[in-house]
C-alpha cells in the first residue's frame, strides 16, 4: 500500500467502510494500532476495515454463546 493519502484520511476511510457495515464508529470500537498500521504502509483502509469487522464479531459470537452458555 502506498502512503498517499494523510494518517487522517486514510484512517476516516477505516471509519467509513466499519460504520457501512455495522453503524459503528470505529472511536467506538476497541483501540488498533491505527499509526503502526498506517506507518507500515502494508494494509489498506479495505485490508484494517476486515480486521475491525472481524474482531468485532468475533467479540459479538463470544458474548452471544456466553448468554448462551449461562441462561442469561
Amino acid at each position: 500500500m502506498n502512503n498517499s493519502i494523510s494518517f487522517v484520511d486514510w484512517k476516516n476511510s477505516i471509519n467509513e467502510l466499519v460504520r457501512k457495515e455495522i453503524n459503528l464508529n470505529i472511536d467506538d470500537l476497541p483501540d488498533q494500532p491505527y499509526r503502526f498500521l498506517y506507518d507500515s504502509k502494508l494494509l489498506s483502509p479495505k485490508a484494517v476495515s476486515f480486521i475491525i469487522l472481524g474482531d468485532f464479531f468475533k467479540n459479538t459470537i463470544n458474548d452471544i454463546e456466553f448468554i448462551l452458555d449461562n441462561n442469561l
